[in-house]
């Protein structure tokens, strides 16, 4: 009598995208439960921000080891890579979530995410196309890059939470770069229309300037901002390939 399918599976062993499937459920689960509960201010709908936050995080950094580079940012809202017809600008690192290239569903139109990542090919360091066929070392080589270029504003950039890491200040504070980051929207706190708070009230159109993940919700602001940074990405491309 034929095994049944789950016996087939335990037979064979889990696969790589099954396990690693399982370890980000747990750590999403773990990760968003404990930074939540234990950020000042942060309501029901902040939690669910910055759990969604975790979610794409975790996404978008197995979508990199798996093809060894960033995804572009969707810069037509189709929920794809690039524009409308697949191709991805050069120098562009603001849009939105590329949700269907990740594998996620995509949320309606006013809960969709910003997205932005690192670019600056120039110097070696444009995190969506370091190479033609890109491998886990052109992902290295490429972050170790973009890790060793000072802040400024010429590419995206975090800014203060107004405590360690001194004001939150487009202008004057320009705090880091990250390898990505995800901007999650919440409600309209500051009343302008836009679920976008604060310094993101511009993204994705305009502007260059996230706020720190570190920030508490307040008066006129309640987004969410994920992020990963060079060194932990390189952490993770470098045990991907022990």
């Amino acid at each position: 009598m034929p095994a049944s399918a789950a016996q087939a599976r335990l037979q064979r062993g889990y696969s790589f995208v099954e396990l690693a499937i399982s370890v980000v459920v747990i750590g999403i689960i773990a990760g968003a439960a404990y930074t939540a509960y234990n950020r000042q201010g942060a309501g029901r709908e902040s939690v669910a921000a910055l759990a969604r936050g975790e979610v794409l995080n975790q996404s978008i950094r197995a979508f990199a080891l798996h093809n060894h580079r960033l995804p572009c940012p969707d810069t037509d809202g189709d929920g794809r890579e690039g524009d409308a017809a697949g191709s991805c600008p050069a120098n562009v690192e603001l849009g939105w979530v590329p949700y269907e290239s990740l594998g996620l569903e995509r949320p309606t139109v006013s809960a969709r995410e910003v997205y932005a990542v690192f670019r600056r090919a120039a110097d070696g360091a444009d995190l969506v196309a370091p190479a033609a066929s890109p491998n886990r070392n052109d992902l290295i080589r490429s972050l170790t890059a973009a890790s060793a270029l000072a802040p400024s504003n010429s590419n995206v950039f975090l800014t203060g939470e107004g405590n360690r890491t001194g004001a939150e200040d487009c202008s004057a504070n320009v705090v880091m770069h990250a390898a990505f980051a995800v901007v999650v929207p919440n409600s309209d706190a500051d009343g302008d229309g836009s679920f976008f708070d604060g310094v993101h009230a511009g993204l994705p159109g305009s502007g260059r300037c996230l706020a720190s993940p570190n920030g508490a919700a307040r008066n006129g602001y309640d987004d969410a901002v994920a992020m990963t940074g060079f060194s932990t990405l390189i952490g993770l491309a470098l045990d991907d390939v022990l």
